[in-house]
């Protein structure tokens, strides 16, 4: 019970992040077909994976649905991460070409 606040305030925080950040990148003509994708993304998917985790749960139980569901989380997680070099070039030559002045911090 003590998890669920911090957890909340970190949760609204990165979507907060995320959104300001998309905003940030992609130009002006874009930005529209992007927050559509985005609100969908955050939060069409949620009903969807409440559907499998519910039918998971009926088939192995709620401990073994949310332990699945945890370990796909870390999985792509980890995933992700392995991304996150490439995706960082990308980002930063599209926030040069907006105009922002970053420097390299590795």
């Amino acid at each position: 019970m003590l998890a669920l606040a911090p957890a909340g305030f970190f949760m609204v925080t990165a979507l907060i992040a995320c959104n300001t950040f998309l905003q940030s990148l992609v130009e002006d003509e874009e930005r529209s077909r992007l927050m559509g994708i985005y609100i969908m993304c955050t939060v069409g998917i949620a009903p969807v994976g409440s559907l499998f985790t519910g039918q998971l749960a009926e088939m192995i139980g709620t401990q073994g649905a949310l332990f699945a569901s945890g370990l796909l989380c870390i999985l792509s997680s980890f995933y992700f991460f392995t991304k996150m070099e490439k995706n960082r070039k990308v980002i930063l030559r599209a926030f040069v070409k907006k105009g922002y002045n970053l420097k390299e911090t590795r």
